[in-house]
């Protein structure tokens, strides 16, 4: 953070000292308090940024389990609707494979909950 400050200061004294557009601009002498509170705002920027980004990549990771979610009941689906037609043994399979799609399905709207919730904030 002190090398940051260090290189702004050393742009505004170039841009100060060497274009044009800055010659009018009165130069102020900041104290070392308001050199702090600058820090720290600079500080809380990154933060905000952070989250921001934090934010974006658990709503692209939730999204991937929605998707993954949907994929794995499509699959069960598919088993339950193979084992339970008539010329296939094993009818217990179709009841369990049923439940496992329809379980599925529940964690992928969960997520969708999750990600309408997050999007409204």
């Amino acid at each position: 953070m002190v090398v940051l400050s260090i290189a702004l200061q050393y742009y505004v004294h170039l841009k100060l000292n060497n274009d044009p557009g800055w010659k009018n601009i009165k130069k102020y002498s900041l104290s070392l308090a308001t050199i702090q509170c600058l820090q720290w705002l600079m500080v809380a920027v990154y933060i905000v940024m952070f989250c921001y980004c934090f934010q974006v990549q658990c709503i692209v990771e939730i999204w991937t389990a929605e998707v993954v979610e949907y994929n794995v009941s499509y699959v069960y689906h598919s088993l339950f609707a193979y084992f339970d037609r008539d010329n296939v043994p094993l009818k217990g399979l179709a009841k369990f494979f049923k439940e496992y799609s329809d379980e599925e399905r529940e964690h992928a709207i969960k997520y969708q909950r999750v990600l309408k919730k997050s999007m409204m904030i």
